[in-house]
């Protein structure tokens, strides 16, 4: 049976506000792919946020490239 209280947490979420409920950042990579994002990490004196989002920006151009490349390629035949 549920009683009030019960009621609350549940549209709390365990008595917070949702103001107050932080928003999750994590994911679950490799433990190699954890100890890279380590060594960069200390190799640019930045935080795991600035590795990351430089990775995915390098990876997004590198992905724009080969497109290009594709669409020329396509256009040259």
């Amino acid at each position: 049976m549920r009683n009030e209280k019960n009621e609350e947490r549940g549209k709390l979420k365990a008595g917070k506000p949702a103001s107050d409920e932080s928003i999750p950042k994590g994911y679950r990579l490799k433990p190699q792919t954890h100890f890279l994002v380590e060594k960069l990490t200390k190799q640019i004196n930045g935080t795991k946020e600035d590795v990351i989002s430089r990775a995915c920006r390098m990876f997004e151009n590198s992905v724009k490239r080969a497109n290009k490349r594709k669409e020329t390629n396509k256009n040259i035949q």
